[in-house]
């Protein structure tokens, strides 16, 4: 009788513990949907602000100077 309501209390704890998580992840991943879109169109148009503040083409990027070569010998 003893082993028969510790699984009985098992199996009820596992369904509200299993229930619990489902009701907390739904709205968790809609959170994490809305919020991710967010800061990904901030830091888009961040990017965008500092490509203008510095002149950038979209084009590409030079870095200019001086070359010397290097070689093991």
């Amino acid at each position: 009788m003893k082993q028969a309501l510790l699984t009985i209390s098992a199996l009820f704890i596992g369904f509200v513990a299993m229930m619990f998580s489902l009701i907390m992840a739904i709205p968790m991943a809609i959170a994490a949907y809305i919020t991710g879109n967010r800061i990904k169109k901030q830091l888009d148009q961040e990017f965008a602000r500092q490509r203008q503040a510095q002149g950038h083409s979209a084009q590409g990027n030079t870095i200019e100077g001086e070359y010397e070569e290097v070689s093991s010998k």
